[in-house]
């Protein structure tokens, strides 16, 4: 059982409290458990941070509230001894800085590798000419690794403040809209390890592969998962639905206006739309609702719900949702009408209808290989493998290896006839 002096040695952040040096102690559910809190007066439970600095001699403490507004600073030590001072007033604003700033690093760490690796190629190079050149300076990071120390720990213990929030019946819309946007936010910072590139590379191979198994299911470079190909329709069904569909008579309120106006996260939305529909999301008509809009729409709608449709859809949505923002609920149908699908779901904020061609469903898919897998080293191809499928995805194009069918139109050919 850790007492709280060995807390702060382990898991403490160096901060700035009222421009004093400080240490903060994000309490996780796990430290909550194990922690030895009794010279603390107020004990600290999981959501909880332990604050201490400098007062003179004298080393003060106080167990604060993180959603608290306090006069903090987190400190990020950079490689030349000075800190990057992270505003903390806001402690979940201060955790997705912190975040941000660490995947930056990790994108400075391949940019200076890449050329400290090229000067010193270069350097090298001129060597073997007879030439006398100076060695090149070694480019250093910002960063280090170390200077993030306690970030992971801050994410976790805001992430059960979050949940908290969610669970409470008293906390009103706005804030468990910011608290269910704080926790996609930080599921997209800590999916994945990869730079940018890297990851880039990793989705065009996935895709390549995903193309190659739709013409060739077999060939050993064949993704086991299916992506369907992109919708080439024009929506028109969608469209012509929804527009049909009656006018909400109430409209969003202020409140439900300002939870709406919160950043969209488009990953999870080109996600989650790509288990229902290959329509591109910008082509998804879109309709938000009051929950009166929503039920005059469910009248007019009733005896359409397909719920064939439903079963087959909704659960992969759900899984979309669940694994981006854990304590997001929300319910819905959907409904076929006029060669369109809609889908009519509402949560705790406002209620929505989304509207494509029902050609454009997606049918059978894996959504556990295809969307919620986190991408790892493992995934980026090197340049030669990515540029080996490209060449099969191309060949595959004109020859997949398939027996060819002359048989494909089943019309009979028209005889000559004799007209006199």
């Amino acid at each position: 059982m850790p007492t709280i002096n060995e807390a702060f040695k382990t898991h403490g952040i160096r901060a700035e409290f009222e421009g004093m040096p400080a240490m903060v102690v994000p309490v996780t559910p796990e430290l909550a458990e194990t922690l030895d809190q009794e010279k603390v007066k107020k004990p600290a439970i999981s959501g909880n941070m332990l604050l201490s600095w400098n007062n003179g001699d004298e080393r003060k403490g106080l167990v604060i509230n993180s959603l608290a507004a306090n006069d903090i600073n987190l400190l990020i030590k950079r490689q030349d001894g000075s800190d990057k001072k992270v505003n903390a007033t806001s402690m979940t604003d201060a955790a997705l800085r912190a975040l941000r700033l660490r995947n930056a690093h990790r994108e400075d760490v391949a940019q200076v590798e890449a050329a400290n690796a090229k000067a010193q190629e270069e350097y090298q190079e001129a060597v073997d000419r007879g030439e006398n050149p100076a060695e090149p300076e070694e480019r250093k990071t910002e960063f280090t690794d170390a200077s993030f120390k306690g970030i992971d720990g801050l994410a976790t213990c805001l992430r059960s403040v979050m949940i908290g929030i969610k669970e409470d019946v008293l906390s009103d819309i706005k804030v468990k809209g910011k608290a269910d946007s704080f926790l996609g936010e930080m599921r997209e910072l800590t999916r994945d390890e990869l730079t940018s590139s890297d990851k880039a590379k990793a989705l065009e191979a996935r895709r390549l592969k995903a193309e190659i198994a739709m013409l060739a299911p077999e060939h050993e470079k064949a993704s086991a998962t299916i992506m369907p190909a992109a919708y080439e329709g024009d929506g028109e069904a969608a469209r012509d639905l929804m527009d049909a569909m009656p006018h909400d008579p109430e409209g969003l309120s202020a409140a439900q206006q300002s939870v709406m106006a919160q950043a969209g996260n488009i990953a999870l939305v080109n996600r989650l739309f790509s288990v229902a529909t290959t329509t591109p999301v910008m082509a998804v008509e879109k309709r938000a609702l009051s929950h009166t809009g929503f039920a005059t729409f469910a009248q007019n709608l009733a005896k359409y719900e397909n719920k064939d449709a439903s079963e087959m859809v909704l659960p992969r949505m759900a899984a979309v949702t669940g694994d981006a923002m854990e304590a997001y609920k929300w319910q819905g149908k959907i409904y076929t009408k006029d060669g369109a699908d809609i889908l009519l779901m509402r949560d705790e904020y406002a209620a929505f209808a989304y509207a494509w061609d029902t050609e454009s469903r997606v049918g059978d898919i894996n959504i556990e290989a295809s969307v919620l897998t986190n991408l790892t080293q493992a995934d980026v191809p090197t340049e030669e493998e990515l540029e080996e499928l490209k060449e099969i995805h191309e060949a595959l194009k004109f020859d997949n290896g398939a027996e060819v069918n002359f048989d494909w139109d089943d019309e009979p050919e028209e005889e000559d006839v004799f007209e006199a």
